[in-house]
């Protein structure tokens, strides 16, 4: 069991990342961050460096032009990591993006 906050967000992720792995039908053991295969590693820091910027701009609500590199929208969503909604009002009909949870937004 975690024994500090940071132990439970580290498995929230891991747990989510292992999620992903059994909806696309691999069986996968993933036992911390640092065993993701390349490219979802790849996919994974572009996610970090977002929630870094996104949290040090007080941003809760991510734009598809906060997205930056080699990766889509749906390689970033299918980690389960960031969840994507298409119709909100204030956006143009733009998706809106953003984490699931504030906290592990801040923790990444």
């Amino acid at each position: 069991l975690p024994k500090t906050e940071t132990d439970v967000y580290n498995l929230f992720t891991v747990m989510s990342l292992v999620r992903y792995y059994s909806k696309i039908g691999e069986d996968i053991v993933l036992s911390d961050l640092q065993s993701l295969p390349l490219r979802e590693s790849a996919i994974f820091l572009s996610i970090s460096k977002l929630a870094y910027n996104t949290t040090t701009a007080s941003k809760t609500f991510i734009s598809l032009r906060d997205i930056k590199g080699d990766f889509s929208v749906s390689d970033i969503a299918n980690l389960g990591i960031i969840v994507v909604d298409k119709k909100v009002g204030f956006s143009g009909g733009e998706p809106i993006l953003s984490f699931v949870h504030l906290t592990n937004q801040e923790f990444l």
